[in-house]
This record gives structure tokens, C-alpha cells and sequence, in this order.
């Protein structure tokens, strides 16, 4: 894996970025924390590992989170979609248990 924490520091001449989305990526939250610019934002949209002791995400987060992605129109890629009907719902998380994403999974609520 690329060292991205070192050259987000080595871009920004040691202040670190100002923002990042977090994936979650197993692995990419610590370069992530070493790679933001003291006091910043890392707005979590995924989270395959896990953290102690830090408290994460809040409904203000993720209406931020909707708002830059509507506005910026960053990429976020949608890997499986499922219907809102009991049996999909519950594949669905079972497909997020069985940890085998990349992109987001989805529950069409329409």
C-alpha cells in the first residue's frame, strides 16, 4: 500500500490536508489520521477496521458528508444495491458482515 499519509505531508509542506472522505478502506484510517492537517475534518462514509477509544461519525457528519459529496460531486462508488423488503435488507447485511465490498452497499428505500 502507498505511503499516503507521507505524501499529503511531503504536498503540503508538512501542514497536512484539510479534508478527507474516508472509505473505509482495512488499514487506510491511520494514514488518514497522520496524513490530516491538525483540527480538520475526516469525514467517515466506511469502516471496515476498527479504532479504540475513538468516537466516530454524528448525524451533523453526515449531512456534511451528503451535502460536499451533492456539491462536489465526488465519486462514490455504489457496489451492490438491494430492495427494501425484509429478505433484502437482511442480505444485505449480510453481505456487509461477510466483508467482501469495496464500494458502498446500498438499500433502495423507493
Amino acid at each position: 500500500m502507498p505511503d499516503s499519509a507521507a505524501e499529503a505531508q511531503r504536498i503540503t509542506g508538512g501542514r497536512g490536508v484539510d479534508f478527507i472522505v474516508e472509505n473505509g478502506g482495512a488499514g487506510t484510517i491511520k494514514q488518514n489520521m497522520e496524513a490530516i492537517a491538525f483540527g480538520e475534518i475526516i469525514s467517515v462514509i466506511g469502516f471496515l477496521a476498527s479504532i479504540p477509544d475513538i468516537m466516530i461519525g454524528s448525524k451533523q457528519m453526515l449531512e456534511d458528508v451528503v451535502r460536499f459529496v451533492g456539491a462536489t460531486g465526488v465519486d462514490v462508488p455504489v457496489e451492490k444495491t438491494f430492495e427494501f423488503t425484509k429478505k433484502d435488507v437482511v442480505k444485505a447485511f449480510e453481505y456487509l458482515e461477510s466483508v467482501q465490498h469495496i464500494g458502498k452497499v446500498c438499500i433502495n428505500v423507493d
